[in-house]
């Protein structure tokens, strides 16, 4: 009987990597299509930069269904539009009025404005809004959001602290019984109690290590910092679809708030 299982086990892994190869030569090939017939503007650099990451993600979540049941079980923590798409948008067009703000703030004091991360991504003049739109406030977030609030924020964290909670500690002494008293420990602060400092810092963490890889300097920092910190918070008590919003929105309007400031200093 084990064995018989095992060999399903394996066949049903096989299928789903069959399922993932599938899916992601479409969601390329669909791509590729799109751009040369809607002249989206996409350089084969833009797809492969912000598609390859997404058909990755898509992969493993078709092939590892721990990975895609606690995605899905974060993916919408509210059944109400408001808290999922109103919230964010308010929350979002602040960030950006008090961003932007600070950026061009040493332009009173004949300064030079607040620059942006090196790792910035800035779309080239081929390319059009609607290509723009699907890269920067579709794809982009997705794949952040994934990455750093998703998988660093809550799953690593889960699955690490899961396993240890779960290991029987009875056989265990020395170093081996300390880390699973204290992984047991943080589990329960963390996911039970929901302790705020705890995870409060755990936030502080992945946010800085988001804002270092869009690549500022200490002055430019914050900008990136306060985002990782909003969208850590709705992924949090919202879920992923109110962070991937928040996200995308903010890359969609940046531009315009932009323009907006510039404007009005240059002007003045």
């Amino acid at each position: 009987m084990m064995v018989k299982s095992q060999k399903e086990g394996d066949a049903l892994f096989v299928l789903r990597v069959i399922a993932g190869t599938v899916v992601a030569i479409v969601v390329i090939t669909t791509m590729y299509l799109l751009n040369g017939h809607l002249k989206l503007g996409m350089t084969a650099s833009d797809i492969d930069m912000f598609t390859l990451p997404f058909i990755t993600i898509i992969f493993f979540l078709i092939v590892f269904p721990t990975l895609r049941k606690h995605f899905f079980e974060v993916f919408v923590k509210t059944k109400e539009l408001h808290l999922i798409i109103g919230l964010p948008i308010l929350f979002v067009l602040t960030k950006l009025f008090v961003t932007y703000a600070y950026m061009f703030l040493p332009l009173f004091f004949q300064g030079e404005k607040v620059g942006i991360g090196s790792n910035q991504y800035v779309a080239g003049d081929e390319l059009s809004i609607i290509g723009m739109l699907t890269l920067s406030s579709v794809l982009a977030p997705f794949n952040e959001e994934f990455l750093f609030r998703f998988f660093l924020l809550f799953f690593i964290p889960y699955v690490f602290l899961h396993a240890m909670t779960n290991e029987d500690g009875s056989q265990l002494s020395g170093v081996a019984l300390t880390i699973h008293s204290n992984a047991s420990h943080l589990y329960n602060k963390i996911f039970l109690e929901e302790n705020r400092l705890i995870i409060m810092t755990w936030v502080i963490a992945v946010s800085c290590f988001f804002s270092y890889l869009h690549g500022p300097d200490m002055v430019a920092f914050p900008i990136y910092f306060v985002g990782g910190l909003l969208y850590s918070y709705l992924f949090l008590k919202y879920g992923f679809l109110a962070a991937w919003f928040a996200h995308g929105f903010s890359n969609a309007m940046s531009p315009i708030i932009y323009m907006i400031f510039l404007a009005f200093f240059y002007s003045a």
